[in-house]
């Protein structure tokens, strides 16, 4: 997937723990069980935890650990 010019990686799990949310312009920091791990997801809007995701953005640098900046994301469907 490419969004204005840069290829975006996928990033695919469930929603462990939602760390923030900010209602007036719908920024949140999550926690996603992947396979890579538990992995810092920061910018989708409010998910709930146990939701399936799907991902597309970067890896960004933090003093902490690295984090995934969604630029877009897609709910798993229920099977």
């Amino acid at each position: 997937m490419e969004e204005q010019g840069k290829a975006l990686l996928e990033l695919s799990g469930s929603v462990e723990h939602v760390i923030y949310h900010n209602d007036k312009n719908q920024y949140t920091v999550l926690e996603l069980a992947a396979r890579e791990g538990l992995v810092t997801v920061w910018g989708p809007p409010l998910c709930s935890e146990g939701e399936e995701l799907r991902i597309y953005g970067t890896w960004q640098s933090h003093p902490l650990r690295d984090q995934f900046k969604a630029e877009t994301f897609e709910r798993a469907r229920p099977a």
